[in-house]
């Protein structure tokens, strides 16, 4: 495991072993109502929640927005869009 790879996993969790796209691909998604381009830079494993009381959280996907260079996004599976 890369540095990289350790930062990412410290903080967004153990990498999915499984997941319906890979590490770099490269996926349409919406953020509310926009939509959005961006690679994906790591796949967190579903897990619980942190905060008392809520559900476990499901496999997310990490994405570096294109033409972004600020925080990425957390998206869900079914925030990706199929085109």
């Amino acid at each position: 495991m890369t540095d990289l790879d350790k930062n990412l996993e410290a903080t967004w969790g153990q990498l999915a072993q499984h997941s319906e796209y890979k590490r770099n691909d490269v996926i349409p998604y919406r953020v509310g109502d926009v939509e959005y381009t961006g690679k994906i830079v790591w796949i967190a494993a579903p897990r619980e929640s942190q905060v008392e009381g809520h559900a476990m959280l499901p496999t997310r996907y990490i994405v570096e927005r294109q033409g972004w260079d600020g925080f990425p996004d957390v998206v869900y599976s079914s925030d990706i869009l199929t085109k």
